[in-house]
């Protein structure tokens, strides 16, 4: 549960409709690639959305987070990859992918992606924080699950090395 960490910025994916994700898909994960180098086998993949800094800020704004897309569907949801968008990081060799969103998967329909990965020796991380804090490729990333007898899933700490000449 830990490598390289490329970050790929989906802050752009947005849709006005409500209890609906924007779907993150290959051709968004190669515009960033080409951007800021390739994605290697290894990598630790973290989908910075930015809904952790534009949800998670106090009672009221924390209800737009997951509440109102998903249980109420009057808001939009979060940026998600789609299956494509994991088969070709898989395809790659990344085996972590990690999301500043509520779930990995979209939030109108989110089991498709979770079976895949599941099914395809994936891990996911989901509601991480800080993404935009972390340079484009060259941090290290480590998370350390809490162990919970018989979980599918469990609370952790994420944690990030940056370079030196990377920190502002």
């Amino acid at each position: 549960m830990m490598g390289p960490a490329a970050v790929i910025d989906c802050r752009h994916l947005e849709t006005d409709e409500p209890g609906r994700s924007p779907i993150i898909t290959p051709a968004d994960i190669v515009a960033d690639e080409e951007r800021n180098g390739a994605v290697r086998e290894g990598d630790v993949v973290l989908f910075w959305t930015a809904r952790d800094e534009q949800h998670f800020v106090d009672r009221h704004v924390a209800d737009s987070y997951v509440e109102e897309p998903f249980r109420l569907g009057t808001k939009p949801g979060w940026p998600a990859p789609d299956v494509e968008a994991a088969e070709y990081l898989r395809g790659k060799g990344v085996r972590f992918l990690a999301t500043d969103g509520t779930s990995m998967g979209p939030v109108h329909n989110g089991a498709p992606v979770h079976w895949w990965g599941l099914a395809n020796d994936m891990l996911f991380l989901e509601a991480g924080t800080n993404f935009g804090a972390l340079p484009a490729r060259g941090a290290f990333f480590v998370f350390l699950p809490i162990k919970v007898a018989r979980s599918t899933g469990g609370a952790g700490r994420a944690i990030a090395f940056v370079p030196r000449d990377e920190i502002t």
